[in-house]
């Protein structure tokens, strides 16, 4: 019984590590071009791996390679398309608080204060030099596979006020694009239509919205669009979703070495 038990545990233990990969990212404040990792928050869990992504006075910095939130190395790089912000553009706490919709607080189920705040991570990528205007982010070198991006979009200072922002992705070989509307400020007036959500994203405001999609070969390049208003993109999380097959072999074959072991 007691092995019988062990092999029920090691399988459920393998279940767990086929569960999908994320890669999460956060942006610098005004700072050189830089990628760094650190901890941070992420469904309620701390010391999770965040890539801390930060850019000076270039619209179009490539990082470098990022990692999981578990540290492991990806082949995955991001094209920012626009600049950090300055710290008045940082989400702070109180304003993410008092303003949410409620929605179950999945702004903080999500990324967790930390993911927001500034500490240690800090601001937006927004338009450069305009309160309405357009930029092209890029998740350049995807694998084959099917995905989530959950986005935090929003800023806390004034910066394009009464400019609404719209958020959409695409790319070549990019299909089954989905969105749903996670959770948003009550002065962002989010809506959704299709897979494009539009809404103020300054002063406070802010929204969350999760896109799945499916990429059809390795090396492609997910593109993230923004287009008017301060166009603000706080966090970013990519996750991976596993195939069933193949979780559902890699547990059958734990089980027969298991069993093997077993016997002899």
């Amino acid at each position: 019984m007691k092995k019988t038990l062990f092999i029920l545990a090691a399988m459920a233990g393998a279940a767990v590590a086929a569960q999908a990969s994320t890669v999460l990212i956060s942006f610098g404040i005004n700072s050189g071009n830089g990628t760094a990792v650190i901890d941070g928050t992420y469904l309620g869990e701390s010391g999770q791996k965040v890539n801390k992504i930060s850019t000076g006075s270039s619209s179009s910095y490539t990082s470098g390679t990022l990692v999981t939130s578990g540290g492991d190395s990806t082949g995955i790089t991001l094209t920012t398309g626009g600049v950090c912000c300055g710290s008045g553009g940082v989400l702070t706490d109180s304003s993410a608080k008092d303003s949410a919709l409620g929605l179950d607080n999945k702004f903080y189920d999500i990324f967790g204060q930390d993911m927001s705040t500034g500490n240690p991570m800090g601001g937006v990528i927004n338009t450069s030099g305009s309160a309405n205007a357009n930029f092209t982010m890029s998740l350049n070198n995807l694998s084959a596979g099917t995905y989530t991006l959950t986005m935090l979009v929003g800023r806390g200072n004034n910066y394009g006020t009464g400019n609404t922002s719209s958020f959409s992705i695409d790319g070549s070989g990019i299909s089954n694009i989905s969105a749903s509307l996670d959770n948003y400020s009550t002065g962002s007036g989010a809506t959704l239509n299709g897979a494009t959500v539009t809404g103020n994203t300054h002063t406070g405001d802010w929204m969350v919205v999760t896109y799945t999609f499916d990429v059809a070969a390795d090396g492609t390049q997910l593109n993230i669009q923004s287009q008017g208003g301060s166009g603000s993109i706080n966090s970013l999380a990519l996750t991976s979703v596993p195939e069933p097959a193949a979780a559902s072999l890699g547990l059958l074959g734990l089980g027969v070495l298991l069993m093997r072991r077993r016997r002899a």
